[in-house]
């Protein structure tokens, strides 16, 4: 696999977990992917959401595509097409509260920093051992463990 599709899949892989990890309300499950800023400011969309009583879901979630459009210096710029339904429950009675109710299809810019790394480390799960390849997961595919990526190769510094 060349470079370019090892960021495309890291930032397809990125997206999503955020998405999830609003879902789940624990921004702390992608901190490592996002600036302290953009951290902040998801921490408080969740914390929003459980003071109204609701909780974020995200439904059919699908990254269509992902091209880069431009690299300066260490940002990436990456327009994804993305497809997921949108929309919130009562936190209690599980039922749908707003929202969308079919999939949508979205254009959302990231701009991506590479905050560099040492191409020679072997990444393993610290649960099993297994060879990981951190650019591509953020779970052990033998396990299912979650993967420690502390020292992620890539931060999203924005998402339009």
């Amino acid at each position: 696999m060349d470079d370019t599709q090892e960021i495309i899949s890291k930032i397809k892989n990125m997206y999503i977990m955020l998405l999830y990890a609003i879902t789940k309300e624990d921004i702390n499950r992608v901190r490592q992917y996002l600036t302290d800023d953009l951290a902040t400011h998801y921490e408080e969309k969740i914390k929003y959401n459980i003071e109204n009583n609701v909780v974020q879901k995200y439904g059919e979630l699908n990254v269509a595509s992902v091209d880069i459009i431009r690299v300066e210096n260490d940002l990436i710029v990456a327009n994804l097409v993305v497809k997921y339904i949108d929309y919130k429950i009562d936190r209690k009675t599980r039922k749908f509260k707003e929202g969308e109710k079919t999939r949508s299809v979205r254009n959302v810019t990231l701009k991506v920093k590479y905050q560099g790394h040492n191409k020679d480390i072997v990444y393993r799960c610290s649960n099993c051992g297994a060879v990981l390849n951190i650019n591509l997961t953020s779970v052990c595919s033998y396990c299912g463990e979650p993967v420690d990526d502390s020292e992620s190769l890539y931060v999203i510094e924005s998402i339009d």
